[in-house]
């Protein structure tokens, strides 16, 4: 719902809500309830001030989907459908596996606010505050947490706060940005551990995890000036972003007479440590006529140490594997560091009545890749355990080639097409250790995707079908668990009325999506603490949405 300008003050006011709740598609357990709600205000103040702000709730609790193994990946006929157990049997050694032992609960709330001050008709001051609170409960079923089949808790509880200021100069056809980003994170994470009993009930077993934390710092201040003509557009800047993240000392609980009493355990302790980087970017595009462009730039990205959780949960799960090897949690988050890449893009944009393609060329290159290893100092129902470290190095090299094809006033035929090399270049040594990567895709990256369809477009009626293709993937850096490619076939269709009666636009959807109840691995994740090793999770089958949308 939209206000639009309303009063003397010109004020707006936009609301939106949204509830959705599903039976999952297989297994039992339901996706939702998910409720999210928004607000936006928009008020100006005089001719120079602008204050707009915006607010965002989510709520969402969902059973999960149970992931695959490889071998059950091998055979999805099989195991397709295979999910967590839909009842309680009274033993502990499989009821880990019940659906309402594997469940998570979010909820956020994130507010941002923008203040824009027009000192002059040269010089711009923006200002963005801005609040996010997370508090999320996510339980995992374990064979053995403690010595026995069990439930851990996690916890987390977490708000950041910051603002972006920016003063903004624009003289003719230059415009140049300096500003400065802050933020500082308060975070509440831990882990509760509960075994499991044959009446169904649970024992607490106390924190598995309990850490004291300070607060973290984001500190980055940025300059960038871009200059627009009618021909040549360019673009410069240079970004430092410095991360200070605390140090924590760990707990665990002991039982003394059968209370559970909160204990030090240095070897969970993290020392706190300090990344940095320097980014900068550099593009400029020309155009030669009406259907001719072309564009090259530059950027340096990077991504911050994250997924702290599975890796500290990995620890605790095998704490005692790790304490006889002689490793503490700190020696893990050694490996951590910033993930930095150098990209490049060359692009080429031509269009006319009928056409459009946009070919861009692309090359990057990659240091400190998380990177997915296994560790035979520490065993894991036999096997070398698995967890991440930021020690793969990568150069990527790939073409995009999206293309529309206008048949005529009604229909779009688009195919899109990618090709993505991105190859290990070198063999990846750890702790005594050679993995055999040299040339070798990054795991879970296909080298070809395409998405091709027709849209067709009629008097408020617009009807797509569509077919996505995933090209060949691999499960670990060595290549020994492959994936093969799949391609699934999808149909939407809407129909869209403005202005009827009290409303500004009414909308009725349809979605048949894999139309031809495709079978095939939709993602591929090591971030599953319960086992070593790669896990799998398939992608829906046919399924069938319909609904309806309005506007006040």
């Amino acid at each position: 719902m939209d206000s639009g300008e309303k009063g003397p003050l010109t004020t707006r006011i936009s609301l939106a809500y949204s509830f959705s709740e599903a039976d999952k598609w297989k297994g039992p357990g339901d996706i939702g309830p998910k409720n999210n709600f928004n607000f936006t205000l928009v008020q100006p103040l005089g001719e120079k001030l602008e204050i707009k702000f915006w607010a965002n709730y989510n709520y969402i609790e969902n059973y999960k989907y149970r992931s695959l193994t490889y071998d059950q990946a091998e055979n999805l006929d099989k195991y397709y459908r295979l999910d967590f157990n839909e009842s309680f049997t009274g033993n502990p050694s499989e009821d880990y596996l019940y659906y309402k032992y594997n469940w998570e609960k979010h909820e956020n709330k994130d507010y941002l606010s923008v203040l824009t001050l027009q000192a002059t008709d040269y010089l711009k001051f923006i200002f963005k505050p801005y609040l996010s609170q997370e508090d999320a409960r996510i339980k995992t079923g374990y064979s053995k947490l403690q010595g026995k089949p069990g439930v851990q808790q996690r916890n987390r509880d977490i708000e950041r706060k910051g603002i972006i200021s920016e003063a903004e100069v624009e003289f003719k056809n230059i415009i140049a940005s300096l500003g400065y980003h802050y933020e500082v994170a308060d975070m509440d994470i831990t882990a509760e551990n509960y075994w499991i009993n044959s009446d169904g009930s649970l024992t607490y077993r106390g924190y598995g995890i309990f850490s004291t934390t300070g607060d973290t710092y984001v500190h980055s201040p940025y300059l960038k000036v871009a200059g627009n003509g009618d021909k040549l557009n360019w673009q410069a800047g240079v970004k430092y972003f410095r991360f200070e993240d605390s140090a924590s000392k760990g707990y665990v609980t002991q039982y003394s007479g059968g209370v559970p009493t909160l204990v030090r355990a240095p070897d969970l302790d993290r020392k706190a440590r300090t990344y940095d980087i320097w980014l900068p970017t550099a593009g400029v595009s020309y155009k030669f006529s009406d259907n001719w462009e072309s564009s090259v730039s530059y950027g340096k990205n990077f991504i911050r140490p994250y997924a702290y959780m599975p890796l500290i949960s990995l620890y605790n799960r095998l704490r005692t594997q790790f304490q006889a090897a002689g490793i503490t949690l700190n020696d893990l988050f050694d490996g951590y560091d910033i993930e930095e890449s150098d990209n490049f893009d060359f692009g080429i944009k031509y269009h006319n009545s009928y056409l459009e393609i946009n070919p861009t060329l692309f090359f990057s290159r990659h240091k400190n890749l998380l990177t997915n290893i296994s560790d035979s100092r520490v065993l894991d129902s036999g096997k070398p355990v698995t967890y991440y470290q930021n020690i793969g190095k990568a150069k990527g090299y790939g073409l995009e080639l999206p293309m529309n094809f206008f048949l005529s006033d009604k229909f779009t035929f688009y195919l899109n097409p990618t090709y993505n090399s991105l190859t290990y270049d070198r063999d990846i040594e750890y702790q005594g250790q050679t993995y055999d990567t040299k040339g070798k895709q990054i795991v879970d990256v296909p080298k070809w995707t395409v998405v091709s369809g027709i849209i067709f477009k009629h008097q408020g009626w617009e009807i797509s079908p569509q077919m996505r293709y995933i090209g060949k993937r691999y499960g670990d850096i060595e290549h020994k668990e492959d994936i093969p490619s799949y391609e699934v076939f999808d149909f939407k269709a809407s129909y869209t009325k403005k202005n009827i009666g009290a409303f500004k636009e009414f909308k009725v959807f349809l979605e048949l999506n894999n139309l031809f109840d495709r079978h095939y691995v939709s993602s591929i994740s090591a971030w599953d603490d319960t086992v070593s090793g790669a896990s799998y999770y398939v992608g829906a089958p046919f399924s069938l949405k319909a609904g309806l949308s309005f506007k006040f």
